[in-house]
């Protein structure tokens, strides 16, 4: 009887131990802030750096924070990082669902590949990204 709970105690912590997926995906947590504030909405992508074979994955920002848990990870790595939010303005491009929005992040952190994170293999890979408006 011993032995049989042993075993399933065994069991349930290699199914549960780590923040890995069963593919070595990595869950990803972290904060955006623009000009120190808190970004309300937007999404963020991470796309392997060149030379890397890694998968890319995204999410959604709110207030300021986004998770991709493990079974949406990444794997361990280097990539690029991406991050678009936007609102509404009356003015600037037309967006077929949103209407006429304004761009709040500055090119430099979603098209150039300004912004860079490393996902390590152990222990907890929460990053911080602190943006900018200004040049």
């Amino acid at each position: 009887m011993q032995r049989s709970i042993t075993l399933v105690l065994v069991a349930c912590l290699l199914a549960f131990a780590g923040c890995s997926g069963s593919d070595g995906r990595r869950e990803i947590i972290g904060t955006v802030t623009l000009d120190g504030q808190p970004l309300a909405s937007g999404l963020i992508n991470f796309r392997p750096a060149e030379g890397t074979k890694a998968n890319s994955s995204g999410g959604t920002i709110t207030e300021g924070r986004f998770r991709l848990p493990a079974a949406k990870g990444l794997m361990p790595g280097e990539y690029v990082v991406r991050v678009q939010a936007f609102q509404k303005s009356g003015r600037k491009v037309n967006d077929p669902q949103m209407g006429e929005i304004d761009e709040m992040v500055p090119i430099r952190f979603n098209e150039t590949g300004t912004l860079k994170a490393t996902i390590a293999d152990g222990g907890e890979n929460q990053l911080e990204f602190a943006l900018t408006a200004a040049k």
